[in-house]
């Protein structure tokens, strides 16, 4: 619990959730019982779509869901608007023996609202285990969710990342991976742009060097007309290290 705290202190600068093993550490952690127009719940079971929006079966994302974790879930009612980010930290405590978590997020954003979400991804030692993660996110009309990712985990460690957004219109999604940690990194991004107007950026970066691997694979649909996307990777590898980039863009007839 003490190497837990010290990897995840609470810095007043940000709201805080604490997910350790992928279970919520409640603990550790800010309720948000006192932000106005925010909602957060945890249920212990899977849900929502194992397809991306050209209806690819997403195997990584249909084992979250089949196999137990916690499902935390964050709601903004309409116009609501985070002050401050809400940074949720994955700590991973490691030992002898591998072991693997499933946890899943959902994001939804009625009209109107705005966040900014911070994940931060550590772990206490250099233990093998591995951690498969699902992130959903609705945006509904004029939302507007910044959404980060820095992960930073021991030598050990496969990390798997499927991120899930959908926006509509007017809704504008800019997102940021920064990726130095792990034996293995796998950050997979599905974003269908399915209102008029709507925006989305996927950016991000590595370092990695020895024989680490980092994988970034984006799927980005525009299934209305008016909408924009933009996305630029970037990465620096050293001695035996690989980083791999696959990305499609498809645009509807209509569109």
């Amino acid at each position: 619990a003490e190497d837990v705290a010290a990897l995840a202190p609470f810095d007043g600068d940000s709201h805080q959730l604490v997910i350790v093993n992928g279970r919520l550490a409640a603990a550790l952690g800010d309720e948000l019982s006192d932000v106005p127009g925010i909602s957060v719940s945890t249920i212990n079971a899977g849900g929502g779509s194992v397809t991306g929006s050209d209806g690819q079966l997403l195997p990584l994302a249909a084992m979250n869901e089949a196999l137990p974790g916690d499902h935390l879930k964050i709601h903004l009612a309409s116009g609501a608007r985070l002050a401050r980010p809400l940074r949720i930290i994955f700590v991973a405590t490691t030992s002898d023996v591998p072991v693997a978590w499933h946890p899943r997020l959902t994001i939804e954003l009625d009209e109107g609202a705005e966040a900014t979400v911070i994940e931060q991804h550590l772990a206490t030692g250099d233990g093998r285990y591995w951690s498969n993660l699902v992130v959903s996110a609705s945006l509904q009309q004029v939302s507007t969710l910044r959404h980060y990712r820095l992960q930073t985990e021991g030598a050990g460690a496969w990390h798997t990342a499927s991120t899930l957004i959908e926006l509509e219109q007017n809704a504008t999604y800019d997102n940021f991976v920064l990726s130095t940690g792990a034996a293995l990194a796998r950050n997979e991004i599905h974003m269908a742009l399915r209102g008029e107007g709507a925006v989305g950026h996927l950016n991000g970066g590595y370092l990695l060097d020895g024989e680490q691997h980092g994988d970034t694979t984006s799927v980005i649909d525009h299934l209305a007309p008016g909408c924009a996307s933009r996305e630029s990777y970037r990465g620096v590898l050293d001695d035996k290290s690989r980083g791999v980039f696959q990305g499609k863009v498809i645009v509807a007839r209509h569109a």
